[in-house]
């Protein structure tokens, strides 16, 4: 269910949309007609991983609510990836991927940044917020008339906290760019090929702050081409002691004015410094609250079978099965908190 307050004539929401989402509703509608996807080749393999892929993971609590706070808020994806500004190329690496449908939060997130607007979004860990922002800065890359390969000028910096974090994100980035002119590339430790891979050109980078700080400050990067900035999981920042890094690199001479490059902030809580940030870095983003809540940690995961290895059933329509959730952690926040001067409610 779905509630919109407000909706302009050009088709866009104003103030604040509400999505309702109600899991076990979801799973009665996603067991017909899925995909038998096709065997990968060895190198494919390698990118995308095993034969039998996830095809939508999303949590499985009772109640899962996505609320958009703006005056111009690009339509979700009500029909599904197809009808977002994605490239076929794009297109045809989400289906090596098993990834069809997207869940609730890639509804919302995937066009306000194709549309290149500023995003704040609070979200629970668990719900496809990686993919979220990879695949429009995938698609930012292509979009460039121009791709420089030969000096580390990267287009779209991904700032994240830890080693983990940031291959997580860098395996991911590189799925979805896989056999296009994007070249992802990731410094996360001392490892000498990481920064040689960057040197020859780099277009997607996905870094923690203390080797971003590390990069510039031996002149080894510089950020003149830099069109988005993503901050993701930016609370660990904070609490490793990593704002100040953060900022100083913010500040540089060669980092576009926030009012000509796009800026992404992750965070799990609306709390502490975080605000100040936004309004620091920040052009009229649009603020995006997601909360699960409701339920058992327990994630659902739909599996599809390439076509030369079929279920047990001797079937190759998907499973549903319950697989536990790592990384949801409880929250004791409030339901409903409140961001600027509006209030996000159900009614």
């Amino acid at each position: 269910m779905s509630n919109t307050v407000g909706t302009s004539r050009n088709g866009r929401h104003d103030m604040c949309h509400v999505f309702y989402y109600r899991a076990k509703d979801a799973l009665s509608n996603l067991r017909l007609e899925l995909p038998v996807l096709r065997k990968l080749t060895e190198e494919e393999a390698g990118i995308f991983g095993s034969d039998v892929r996830p095809f939508w993971k999303f949590p499985s609590h009772d109640d899962l609510f996505v609320g958009v706070y703006d005056e111009d808020v690009p339509l979700c994806l009500e029909g599904g990836f197809r009808q977002c500004a994605l490239g076929e190329a794009v297109h045809q690496n989400m289906g090596k991927a098993g990834i069809f449908l997207p869940t609730p939060v890639q509804c919302y997130v995937i066009p306000i940044l194709l549309a290149g607007r500023d995003l704040y979004m609070v979200s629970d860990p668990g719900v496809g917020n990686i993919a979220s922002f990879v695949l429009p800065m995938v698609q930012l890359v292509l979009n460039q008339e121009i791709l420089e390969m030969t000096v580390p000028q990267p287009y779209v910096l991904i700032i994240s906290p830890t080693r983990q974090t940031t291959r997580k994100t860098y395996a991911e980035a590189r799925k979805f760019a896989y056999g296009t002119a994007v070249k992802v590339c990731v410094v996360d430790s001392s490892d000498e090929a990481q920064q040689r891979e960057m040197e020859t050109g780099c277009h997607i980078l996905v870094v923690t702050p203390v080797w971003l700080m590390h990069l510039r400050a031996h002149r080894n990067i510089a950020f003149r081409n830099v069109k988005a900035v993503v901050l993701y999981d930016v609370d660990t920042i904070i609490q490793l002691g990593l704002r100040t890094t953060v900022e100083y690199l913010m500040k540089d001479p060669t980092m576009p004015a926030k009012e000509h490059r796009q800026m992404i902030i992750y965070s799990r809580s609306i709390h502490g410094p975080i605000p100040k940030l936004t309004a620091t870095y920040m052009k009229k983003p649009i603020i995006m609250y997601v909360k699960i809540y409701l339920g058992a940690s327990q994630n659902a995961v739909q599996n599809t079978h390439r076509d030369n290895e079929p279920d047990a059933g001797g079937s190759s329509a998907a499973n549903i099965k319950n697989e536990p959730e790592d990384d949801l952690e409880d929250q004791e926040d409030e339901l409903v908190p409140k961001v600027e001067n509006y209030t996000l409610g159900l009614n």
